[in-house]
């Protein structure tokens, strides 16, 4: 085959793409009032929601483990192997973690009638600890599963190597802010309180053995035991943030993080227009409705005119 003829074919090639780009162009100009039409109703949509979706607003804090709870670890891990209560290759951290964001924890605001309502709806967020501290049992409340999920979606915690962010969110602002600065000391009692119960019990086994044996070599072993059980619960009662330690406290959100209205808007333009053509592009290759999206785009055109 000659050049010319490598030439010829290459020119051709050139010439359908350029066609085809023609075409294309072509097609995009007969149908851009269809396009318009449907990419503005998109986008008046997207503006409407936009303004009446229900704000959301975020507070959050930095915390770290605290180092009460190594030290209650490091006094002593003897005890716990004794009792059967070893954590094996579970972190502290890890445990208290998951304590927290477990559905016994959640029962303390599920049968708290002001810390359920300040979660599923709004409330007043002033005085929160008090309140809190003061609210009883409601009368009527959600099932518990969807209270939790709830709970769940709104309470967040967010590990990385050395530290946490404890992230709570609502639609009230203030509810958001006081509710996650209740919900870090709240955390930190209900890890306490149960490292506090473990040492009473361990404390109350060995001192019952100790009074069963008269062993003087078991009797030190015991002794020691309950010493180190002492010592755990000592510095368990006079930690404040016993589990949780606050790097950086949270402020008051004045930003909402949702909606993000230009986003919504900016990216429902850019989306509808796209999947407009390519929708098109589509049905035009089909031979679906061609005949019938002709008519429609001649009779906006005349609207317009």
């Amino acid at each position: 085959m000659s050049n010319n003829t490598f030439s010829d074919l290459e020119n051709i090639d050139n010439q359908d793409k350029v066609m085809s780009l023609g075409s294309f162009f072509t097609f995009f100009k007969r149908n851009l009032p269809l396009i318009t039409i449907l990419t503005s109703a998109a986008t008046i949509v997207s503006i409407v929601y936009s303004l009446i979706a229900t704000e959301v607003y975020e507070s959050s804090a930095i915390m770290t483990h605290n180092t009460a709870t190594d030290q209650t670890k490091a006094i002593s891990s003897v005890a716990d192997l004794v009792t059967g209560t070893a954590s094996g290759q579970s972190s502290e951290e890890k445990i208290a973690v998951t304590r927290i964001l477990s559905k016994d924890y959640f029962k303390r605001i599920y049968d708290n009638d002001y810390l359920l309502t300040c979660l599923l709806d709004s409330c007043d967020a002033s005085n929160f600890s008090e309140k809190a501290a003061k609210g009883k049992l409601p009368t009527s409340r959600p099932n518990f599963i969807v209270a939790y999920r709830k709970f769940r979606a709104s309470f967040k915690v967010f590990p990385n190597y050395e530290t946490l962010i404890f992230s709570f969110k609502h639609k009230n602002p203030s509810v958001s802010f006081q509710y996650l600065n209740w919900l870090i000391d709240d955390s930190n009692n209900f890890v306490r309180d149960i490292e506090i119960q473990k040492s009473q019990n361990a404390i109350d086994f060995f001192t019952e053995k100790l009074q069963e044996t008269r062993n003087i070599e078991v009797q030190k072993i015991l002794g020691s035991l309950i010493q180190e059980d002492f010592s755990k619960l000592s510095l368990s009662r006079k930690s404040k943030y016993y589990a949780f330690e606050i790097l950086d406290n949270a402020i008051f959100p004045s930003e909402r993080i949702f909606p993000k209205r230009s986003l919504i808007v900016s990216s429902t333009i850019i989306i509808t227009f796209v999947a407009s053509i390519f929708i098109l592009v589509l049905l035009d290759y089909l031979g679906f409705f061609t005949q019938r999206i002709q008519l429609i785009n001649a009779r906006l055109l005349e609207l317009i005119r």
